[in-house]
């Protein structure tokens, strides 16, 4: 069994569950805990912070595999520029903060 989001930084929620960025943090059964390094780059943010998302790392080299929301969803297409900083470790959008 994988870990669980226990911190989630913004005020957001969907369906009465709060949303984690980037920075907030994952615990393991065994107590352990690890921090989400990467998400949805430009495409969602808050506060500068990207929005964790399914595929997002951890500081451990985990991944999120799964979430207990699906209303939303981001799309990278494969004829376009790309999201800047999409699951990139440690891109932030300064010009929100």
């Amino acid at each position: 069994m994988g870990g669980e989001i226990i911190t989630a930084s913004t005020s957001l929620e969907i369906h009465d569950l709060r949303i984690a960025c980037v920075g907030d943090r994952v615990r393991y059964p065994d107590g352990k805990e690890s921090e989400i390094v990467s998400g949805a780059g430009f495409a969602a943010t808050y506060k500068g912070l990207p929005i964790a998302i399914v595929g997002s790392a951890t500081d451990n080299g985990d991944t999120v595999t799964g979430s207990l929301q699906n209303l939303a969803q981001v799309v990278e297409y494969a004829d376009g520029d790309g999201i800047p900083g999409l699951l990139k470790p440690g891109y932030r959008v300064e010009s929100q903060m």
